[in-house]
């Protein structure tokens, strides 16, 4: 029988919302305790709020974007310090930016996660 019981928590501690472009960012925990058996996991959301359309993808999201797009993902976060790979417990940041031609500029977003025991 193996120990079910968390010995990780990860949590978001910070949301940048885009710069520049008319977007939503949102991050969620959807499982924030790491157990042997289990990652923590999250949910990353871009919502497009503008009026007009965008010709390219943004970040990891590769298709057109038009009014009230949604782009989502979701990923695993495994922090069990036992296990090459692994995120030791701390503070995370990820973030992305595109160049946006139309306004000539950078469009820039991140979160941050932390990790602790």
């Amino acid at each position: 029988m193996t120990d079910k019981s968390p010995f990780r928590r990860v949590s978001v501690t910070d949301v940048s919302q885009p710069s520049v472009i008319p977007a939503e960012l949102s991050v969620e925990t959807l499982a924030g305790e790491v157990t042997v058996e289990t990652p923590a996991s999250v949910r990353v959301e871009l919502r497009w709020t503008g009026d007009e359309g965008f010709g390219r993808g943004l970040g990891l999201w590769v298709d057109e974007v038009e009014r009230g797009d949604e782009f989502t993902c979701e990923a695993e976060v495994w922090t069990d310090h036992r296990a090459d790979g692994c995120l030791p417990p701390g503070r995370y940041a990820f973030a992305d930016s595109t160049y946006v031609a139309e306004r000539d500029a950078v469009a820039e977003w991140a979160f941050e996660l932390t990790a602790a025991e």
